[in-house]
């Protein structure tokens, strides 16, 4: 087409034409194009062939990911900010899906549907964009208000409507403290949230006990702040009944398993007979928070205690280890972590619940260098994912172990049975048998042979027909 301008204006024709060849040089200039050297691996991948378990990678600076045991990672997820792109194509080689964490997000957006709309939408186009396959949106902090917790459902329908059958999508949670702790009205409201939220996901990861819980008459137990472990036993415990009794699938539910521990600086010690406690500062009157810990990565737990030369205690009741240890200024600090012991009592845990599997955070917390000791590590922590219970001790459940009990009894009660089956079926063939022999010989016994006067009354009728 031939395009000419008068001294008025351009022809419509040339200008519409103009118009579609500029919005083609622009979706051009801004397509994102695929980083891998094999296309097909950025394509979505919608399901993966490693069975129905759930074993989720957290990462925020992927450096060592050609080091990770592969084979049973599901989904990685990353928060978009510092991601390899050839950590997706890896991943996608790897048949593992590729999530992006979405966190941070204010309360202006979060407060106003309109701009929870667009938040929404501009996220979905990121993970489109970045060939992302899962979208996981961090709202436990807005737990912490008993007011936002409204919004918190209106913003998990809303990325449903939007998202669902075009992404998997998930959320991830707070690990609830126990009802006991808050007032009734709060408690109610908490597990309608976690019900309605886990209702509209495919899934839900479950972090950490570091919940500050605010509603009215707030009841704080200890306000004296303590080191704590960061995923205590009992705590993982509770909170699975805290969902169980919301009415959240255990399905629907993966653990949050720390490869991190805290670091508390101490006021002041106090010792029982299980551990000594130590004293981190007063907790505010209104609520139950307690002075910031500061997050250390497994690896550098493990340096800090070697530098110090700190001895490792297990608390039984938290199934976790700890140490002590003062700094150059001589203030003392306890440290609560996670070891493979630990990690792997807790995936037993997982097991035994039947949850639908296990978050790790952070992928990037081991060393893969050639230190001897940290690779054992990092090799230890790895294969404790593969669901394997301890050796050492195993873990015994009384409901489990009744039930292999009463399968065991009705085993054996059904061999007896068959045993003595046979031995009556046995007895009688023997007894009829013996009967059956003694009669014949009677018989026998009992008939006398005929004399020479008997066998003379035996004659022949004039037809030729004996008779007796």
């Amino acid at each position: 087409m031939k395009c000419t301008s008068t001294s008025t204006s351009i022809n419509t024709k040339c200008s519409s034409l103009l118009l579609f060849m500029l919005s083609l040089l622009l979706m051009v200039d801004t397509q994102i194009v695929c980083p891998c050297h094999d296309h097909r691996l950025c394509q979505r991948l919608y399901t993966t062939s490693k069975g129905s378990k759930e074993l989720i990678m957290y990462t925020h600076n992927p450096q060592h990911y050609l080091n990770w045991h592969w084979q049973n990672i599901t989904i990685v997820m990353t928060d978009g900010l510092h991601s390899d792109p050839g950590l997706m194509c890896h991943a996608h080689m790897k048949n593992t899906k590729f999530g992006l964490l979405v966190t941070g997000i204010t309360s202006e957006v979060f407060h106003n549907k309109t701009k929870r709309i667009q938040y929404i939408n501009s996220t979905y186009k990121k993970a489109v964009d970045h060939f992302y396959d899962v979208i996981s949106f961090d709202i436990q902090e807005r737990f912490n208000d008993l007011h936002e917790r409204t919004m918190v459902i209106d913003f998990a329908k809303e990325v449903r409507t939007i998202i669902h059958n075009r992404m998997e999508i998930t959320f991830n949670m707070p690990l609830c403290p126990k009802c006991s702790e808050i007032s009734d009205s709060t408690c109610e409201d908490l597990s309608s949230s976690l019900y309605q939220v886990a209702n509209v996901s495919d899934f839900i990861t479950v972090e950490f006990c570091n919940i500050n819980i605010h509603g009215p008459k707030p009841r704080v137990i200890k306000p004296s702040c303590v080191g704590r472990p960061v995923t205590a036993y009992s705590s993982v415990i509770r909170g699975y009944d805290e969902f169980i009794l919301a009415g959240v699938p255990l399905s629907k539910i993966v653990m949050a398993v720390p490869w991190f521990g805290y670091d508390f600086k101490c006021t002041s010690l106090r010792q029982s007979t299980a551990l000594t406690h130590c004293h981190t500062g007063e907790s505010k009157s209104d609520s139950v928070h307690c002075p910031d810990q500061t997050i250390v990565g497994l690896q550098d737990i493990l340096q800090l205690k070697l530098r110090h030369k700190s001895e490792a205690k297990w608390v039984e009741a938290y199934r976790t280890p700890y140490f002590d240890y003062m700094d150059f200024g001589n203030v003392t600090h306890q440290v609560w972590y996670e070891d493979f012991i630990s990690v792997l009592k807790k995936l037993q845990l997982a097991k035994d619940f039947r949850i639908r599997g296990v978050a790790v955070m952070y992928a990037d917390y081991l060393n893969y260098g050639s230190d001897s000791s940290q690779k054992y590590l990092a090799d230890q922590m790895w294969q404790d994912l593969e669901y394997k219970p301890a050796e050492d001790h195993p873990p015994v459940h009384w409901t489990s172990s009744l039930a292999g009990i009463a399968a065991a009894l009705s085993v054996v009660l059904i061999l007896v049975g068959v045993l003595i089956g046979i031995s009556i079926g046995a007895w009688l063939y023997k007894y009829k048998l013996s009967k059956k022999n003694f009669s014949h010989q009677r018989i026998t016994e009992e008939a006398e042979p005929m004399t020479t006067t008997e066998m003379n009354h035996l004659s022949s009728d004039s037809n030729g027909t004996c008779k007796l």
